[in-house]
């Protein structure tokens, strides 16, 4: 009888699988879930840094009445090319307004800016973000290219697409690839970029350029009322002796067509502006002269004064 009991024991043993035992998760599995749950808290980390710094820095978006200092840029550009002038030669090819478009605030035809990096066929990109695509850190050249058709790369210009190409006056080439005939040198294409900021205010300022190293539509504008030049000459076509100049956009900043500058500009005081302080009772004007000279005057409360500009 007990070696009966104890072959069924052992039967019911076999038959049900023995005792029960938990399965356990592979280390690689856990291994695996750490690391997507790490990539996923960085990404979300980096996501909410990126929109921060985008809502915070300059250019600021949706901030050009507010806040225009930093949220309203502009930065003139120039393309000095092989054989923009009629002997061959080179020099600036022209603006949009001289090739004779029509364009108006901004708008290239059949398209809408949805993100605020633009120009009025003046060949000053107009920075003023309408969306964090565009803003902050995103405010890059790529965003003014793409909206204008240009297609600038280390080694080509090619403007052939912009809107303006099929009105071009007179007719010309619009497309330089490094390597093509540039008086008998092989051009190259180079960007330059202002080391200073242009101060409006000044009509002695001269500029001094640097080179732009990297993609030229990563190029991020950075700062206000700056000059960029994009070039299709032969190499050390530029030197101490020659150096880069100032595009013919550049003396935009001398009367703005979209911003009032004529008390503040790039985020320099004009030296030459009338400023008012108001005291109990009374008004003191000052006005600044560019030589350095000034002129005051008191007005007793309740009394007016005006001056011409």
């Amino acid at each position: 009888m007990a070696n009966d009991a104890a072959k069924k024991v052992a039967k019911a043993a076999r038959a049900g699988g023995g005792p029960a035992r938990r399965r356990q998760t592979p280390t690689s599995v856990i291994v695996l879930l750490v690391v997507i749950l790490a990539a996923g808290s960085a990404l979300v980390w980096i996501s909410r840094r990126d929109n921060i710094e985008a809502a915070t820095t300059p250019p600021l978006a949706n901030a050009q009445e507010t806040d225009p200092e930093l949220a309203h840029w502009h930065a003139a550009i120039g393309y000095y090319v092989c054989g923009a002038n009629a002997d061959g030669s080179a020099g600036w090819l022209p603006n949009g307004v001289d090739l004779a478009v029509n364009f108006q605030n901004g708008q290239v035809p059949g398209k809408r800016d949805e993100l605020g990096i633009h120009s009025h066929g003046d060949n000053v990109v107009h920075i003023h973000p309408f969306a964090r695509a565009a803003s902050g850190k995103n405010a890059r050249m790529k965003v003014f290219l793409d909206f204008e058709d240009i297609k600038l790369s280390s080694d080509k210009l090619d403007f052939s697409s912009a809107f303006w190409a099929p009105t071009a006056v007179p007719p010309r080439i619009l497309t330089f690839t490094n390597g093509d005939d540039c008086g008998g040198t092989p051009g190259k294409v180079q960007y330059f970029r202002s080391v200073e900021q242009v101060n409006p205010f000044d009509p002695n300022q001269v500029l001094t350029y640097e080179p732009i190293t990297g993609s030229i539509r990563e190029y991020r504008f950075a700062r206000d009322c700056e000059v960029i030049v994009a070039a299709f000459v032969p190499e050390g076509y530029f030197t101490a002796d020659n150096p880069v100049t100032d595009p013919p956009s550049s003396t935009w900043f001398d009367e703005p067509s979209d911003i009032a500058g004529d008390v503040r500009l790039c985020g320099i005081d004009n030296p030459a502006a009338t400023t008012s302080t108001t005291l109990a009772g009374e008004t003191t004007t000052t006005t600044a002269s560019p030589d350095g000279s000034a002129t005051s005057s008191t007005v007793a409360e309740g009394a007016t004064t005006t001056s011409a500009p």
